[in-house]
C-alpha cells in the first residue's frame, strides 16, 4: 500500500467485474494493514443468481434498471428459454446489447411497466444501503468521495434522442467507435490517465452515468483502472516513463491490455476469455498480445474474435515496444511466467486512488 498525501478526507475505491466487487475504504493515517477492503460478489453475480432462484420459483420477471455485463444477459436469455415471461425497461434493453431478432428469438417484451404477475427487478451497480451498513457496522468515517469502475460498452450519441423515445438499439464497442478512434489521435502518446476519470460521465456511458448520480464521485471503466493499476508498483510506475508497458487485466471472462507510457494510453484491448483456464489458447493469446504492443493488431482481425481493439496510429519509438508486462486480476495467474503478476486483489483500487489524488491537486492548482 502506497501513502496518498495529498489526500486528505475518507475515500471509497471500488472496482466492479463481472464475477467480484472489490473496495478499499481508504483513511488518511491508518497503517496498510488497517485500511478496509473487501471482495465481495458483483451486483452482476447477485442478480444472475436472483434470476435464477425465480426460474426454479417458476416466476415471470421484469427489469428494469441499468443493464449490466455478458453473464447477467445470459442469464435473462436462459429465462426466456425455459419459457418464462421476460420484461425490462426500454433504457435497460437498450444498453443490452440487444439486436431486434434477440428480442424475436427470445421473445423479450420492451415495456416502460411492469406486468402484474412479474418479478420486479431493480438492476444497478451501486448500492448505497450496502456502503452505509459497512460504514455503521465497521465504524468508518463517511467517504469524502466514492469512486468507481465498471466495464462500460456505452450507447452510440447519436442513439441518445432515439433510445430516449423507448426504441432499443445495439451499441457499439466504446472501442469500435470513430469517437473513440479520435480520442487517441488527439495526444502524441494518446489519452491522459486522468482523461479516463469522468467527474461529469457522459449520457452514452449509460452503466457509469447511473453510477454517478448515485456517487457523485468520480468514475472510469475497467480500462481506466488498469491504466491507474500500474502506478501500484513503483518500479513499474517508473519505468513507464522511459519505456512503455504492456498492462493486462484477466477477470472471470474478458481480457484487457493497454499500452501505458508516461501517464498516457496508446493503446487499448478488450477480448473475451474461455471460462476455464484449460480452454484458453495461451500460444495464440501470447502471440496476439505480442502484435497488441508493436502496433500490428487489428481492428478486423479482434472483430473476429469478439474483442476490440483501439490505439495509436503509430506508436512512439521511444516507448520501445511496450516490453515490460504487468497483469491484475483475479485470473492473472493465467500468464504467469509472462511478465510480471500482482496478486494484490486491491490493485485497480489503489490505482484510483492514484489517479484521484492527482484529479485532487490539478483541481487544487487550479482553484489556486
Amino acid at each position: 500500500m502506497i501513502e496518498f498525501p495529498h489526500i486528505s478526507e475518507s475515500v471509497l475505491s471500488i472496482d466492479i467485474d463481472s464475477h467480484n466487487m472489490s473496495a478499499l475504504w481508504y483513511v488518511p493515517g491508518l497503517p496498510p494493514g488497517e485500511q478496509a477492503f473487501f471482495s465481495l460478489p458483483s451486483p452482476e453475480a447477485s442478480l444472475v443468481r436472483r434470476i435464477r432462484a425465480a426460474r426454479e420459483a417458476r416466476q415471470d420477471v421484469y427489469l428494469h434498471g441499468t443493464a449490466l455485463g455478458p453473464s447477467f444477459a445470459a442469464e435473462i436469455f436462459s429465462h426466456a428459454l425455459a419459457g418464462h415471461f421476460v420484461g425490462m425497461h426500454p433504457r435497460l434493453a437498450a444498453g443490452l446489447n440487444l439486436q431486434p431478432e434477440d428480442l424475436e428469438r427470445f421473445k423479450l417484451t420492451v415495456s416502460a411497466t411492469c406486468p402484474p404477475a412479474s418479478l420486479s427487478i431493480g438492476c444497478s451497480d451501486f448500492a448505497p444501503d450496502l456502503w452505509y451498513s459497512l460504514r455503521n457496522i465497521l465504524d468508518l468515517p463517511e467517504p469524502a468521495a466514492v469512486l468507481v469502475a465498471v466495464c462500460d460498452c456505452g450507447l452510440p450519441q447519436e442513439k441518445l434522442v432515439e433510445q430516449a423515445a423507448g426504441e432499443v438499439y445495439a451499441p457499439e464497442s466504446r472501442f469500435q467507435t470513430e469517437r473513440c478512434r479520435q480520442r487517441f489521435s488527439e495526444q502524441t502518446y494518446g489519452p491522459r490517465l486522468e482523461d479516463f476519470f469522468f467527474t461529469d460521465a457522459p449520457p452514452h456511458l449509460l452503466r457509469l452515468s447511473a453510477i454517478q448520480r448515485k456517487t457523485g464521485g468520480p468514475v472510469t471503466d475497467t480500462c481506466g483502472a488498469l491504466v491507474a493499476a500500474v502506478r501500484v508498483d513503483p518500479d513499474l510506475g517508473r519505468r513507464s516513463w522511459e519505456e512503455g508497458i504492456l498492462a493486462i487485466r484477466a477477470t472471470h471472462s474478458k481480457l484487457y491490455a493497454a499500452l501505458v507510457f508516461r501517464d498516457h494510453c496508446c493503446g487499448i484491448l478488450e477480448r473475451r476469455l474461455p471460462l476455464r483456464d484449460e480452454d484458453v489458447d495461451l500460444p495464440a493469446l501470447l502471440t496476439e498480445l505480442d502484435d497488441f504492443r508493436m502496433g500490428r493488431l487489428t481492428r478486423e482481425h479482434m472483430f473476429r474474435r469478439d474483442g476490440s481493439v483501439c490505439a495509436l496510429p503509430e506508436l512512439p519509438p521511444e516507448a520501445e515496444g511496450f516490453r515490460p508486462v504487468f497483469v491484475i486480476g483475479s485470473r492473472a495467474s493465467l500468464l504467469r511466467g509472462h511478465g510480471r503478476v500482482c496478486d494484490d486483489a486491491r490493485a485497480a483500487c489503489v490505482g484510483m486512488l492514484h489517479a484521484y489524488e492527482r484529479l485532487s491537486a490539478a483541481r487544487a492548482s487550479c482553484d489556486g
